[in-house]
């Protein structure tokens, strides 16, 4: 996997700010021409600036939207799905996308080498390391880092909570459906305990909570009382259809 520490421009607050600090015609114009493979004239960046809501990673919205030769109006956000393709590829640097690429992809012996070939690749390099070494851009881009680490961490929290949820609920639909807990468990791909756990953790209000040896203990006496009466039930059904069928016989005399 890319680390952005050693590949900052996979950073998307770093990407804007490297693209939009300098003459648009200069470093984004050279990385323009070389993606679209077309030759242009005049580049206007139109959205320069950074919104308020930078420090959260779910709402800023860091594309950079641009006009080409004052008649073409692109936006360009950075999802850099083939570069690790790229990387593995390993290729010569043989067109400028290579080393715009190569910058991206934070590989600094390919970097040496672009930044030979292509003064706006080393240009973009020096502003890159302008925005790492100042403080208050490092500031924004931690916070940036930890808010949507804190945002991922609740999500997934929340998928799993859901996930538990959702086949409590569905659990009880199927037993009210006088579905088999062997069904059950294979439809929900789960185990008899966890069944169980599903049907009386919720019902003793302990879901989502550990459980002290008391609980343990009382949830156990209470599974046991249930499957003995249980038992006892199915018993007496037995008998009442044994009983039934005894009666028919009299009747009918057979």
């Amino acid at each position: 996997m890319l680390d952005k520490k050693d590949a900052p421009l996979l950073d998307d607050y770093v990407f804007k700010r490297t693209f939009t600090r300098d003459d648009p015609n200069g470093i984004l114009r050279d990385f323009l021409e070389s993606v679209l493979k077309i030759k242009l004239r005049n580049v206007q960046v139109l959205n320069a600036e950074i919104p308020k809501d930078i420090l959260d990673e779910r709402g800023s919205v860091l594309d950079i939207r641009a006009e080409l030769d004052n008649t073409k109006i692109v936006d360009i956000e950075m999802h850099f799905i083939e570069l690790p393709k790229f990387i593995k590829k390993n290729p010569e640097i043989k067109t400028k996308l290579d080393e715009w690429l190569w910058l991206i992809a934070g590989r600094e012996d390919k970097i040496e080498m672009s930044k030979l070939d292509n003064p706006e690749v080393k240009k973009a390099m020096k502003l890159v390391d302008e925005i790492m070494a100042d403080p208050k851009e490092r500031e924004i881009i931690e916070a940036r880092a930890m808010a949507k680490f804190n945002y991922d961490t609740g999500v997934a929290y929340a998928k799993e909570q859901g996930k538990k949820e959702s086949k409590k609920e569905v659990a009880k639909r199927m037993k009210e459906l006088k579905m088999a807990d062997e069904q059950i468990c294979q439809i929900l791909n789960i185990t008899t305990d966890e069944l169980k756990e599903l049907e009386y953790f919720k019902t003793m209000g302990m879901s989502n909570q550990r459980l002290t040896q008391r609980q343990v203990l009382i949830l156990t006496c209470t599974l046991k009382k249930e499957m003995y009466c249980g038992v006892n039930a199915k018993n007496a059904v037995l008998r009442q259809k044994q009983q039934a069928r005894q009666k028919k016989r009299l009747q009918t005399g057979i």
